[in-house]
């Protein structure tokens, strides 16, 4: 008995229908397959045709996804995820895939780049473009953005959210700042110079604690990263984010003072868009940051609650 022949649509309208789920515009999904919007357009029709099923709603808030179009764009991301994995396997001299990340500053410069070589050492075919930035990161626009370290609760609807670090808050100086000021109770504070992010409240700290908070001259800057090398150069005492210092804690170049540390309700997470987040160089990228959360001196969001605990 002869099997009856499959209808497929055409590769190329799978192709244009799959970008444009993942990137969220047709003029992106045309800029990466180095065709037309008009081309990528008829490419989506005529994969609805086929299917006789509508892929996409049109509305004010631009193009989204039909369940029907939802069900097809993940199963068609792992299929094509699969697919680039065989041939890079089969053709070694392809291009290198590069990956653009969004990253605050602070996480950037503090925690990430110190271990940007690690990666690459492991992932030499994956490049890496930071972006750091304060802003807040919106997929699906033409920022270009493939994946992000946010700081905040988390939470974000549409987003796949990975945590990685809780943060803690702690007052800490350099050694020789101490042993000239030798503040070994909290109330020695007073009259010694704090330095703080304008985030980030020392009352919290000391009421967490509860204890009253002493007399002190702050200077209060934008950037926890400011706050973390001042303190570091002695210019007094810090009231730091843990992670941010952790490696300054770990080197000796910090020391933390009366061995306590006030949670917060925040923590950095890696999120990109939940379509996405199978992609190869996305996975291979978080993948990455898990392991090195792992290797943390603080280690991750479970260890932090069980300490605050």
């Amino acid at each position: 008995m002869q099997t009856p022949s499959r209808s497929f649509p055409s590769f190329a309208s799978l192709r244009a229908f799959e970008a444009v789920a993942r990137l969220g515009q047709v003029a992106r999904a045309a800029e990466e397959l180095n065709v037309t919007p008009s081309a990528v357009s008829h490419r989506v029709k005529d994969l609805e045709r086929h299917l006789g099923v509508p892929l996409f709603d049109g509305g004010r808030h631009g193009i989204t996804l039909t369940e029907a179009g939802r069900s097809l764009a993940l199963n068609l991301s792992g299929l094509f995820n699969r697919l680039d994995t065989v041939l890079r396997a089969a053709t070694p001299s392809l291009p290198q895939h590069r990956m653009t990340l969004s990253v605050h500053p602070s996480f950037g410069a503090c925690w990430l780049a110190p271990r940007l070589g690690q990666f690459f050492e492991r992932h030499p075919d994956l490049l890496i473009d930071v972006r750091l930035t304060q802003a807040l990161t919106h997929f699906g626009t033409d920022d270009g953005v493939d994946a992000a370290i946010r700081y905040g609760a988390g939470g974000w609807p549409g987003l796949h959210a990975l945590p990685l670090l809780e943060d803690r808050l702690i007052l800490a100086c350099s050694p020789a700042f101490r042993d000239g000021h030798l503040p070994r109770t909290p109330a020695d504070l007073a009259g010694l110079r704090l330095i703080r992010d304008s985030h980030d409240s020392p009352r919290d700290w000391f009421e967490y604690f509860g204890l009253e908070f002493p007399p002190m001259e702050e200077i209060v800057a934008d950037d926890p990263a400011f706050v973390a090398i001042a303190t570091i150069n002695q210019a007094g005492v810090g009231l730091l984010r843990e992670t941010l210092v952790a490696d300054a804690l770990a080197a000796g170049t910090l020391v933390s003072l009366f061995d306590k540390a006030c949670p917060t309700r925040y923590g950095y997470f890696f999120v990109c868009p939940l379509a996405r987040q199978a992609e190869p160089k996305i996975s291979t990228f978080r993948s990455w940051l898990s392991s090195a959360v792992a290797s943390h001196p603080r280690d991750s969001f479970e260890a932090a609650r069980k300490t605050a605990e």
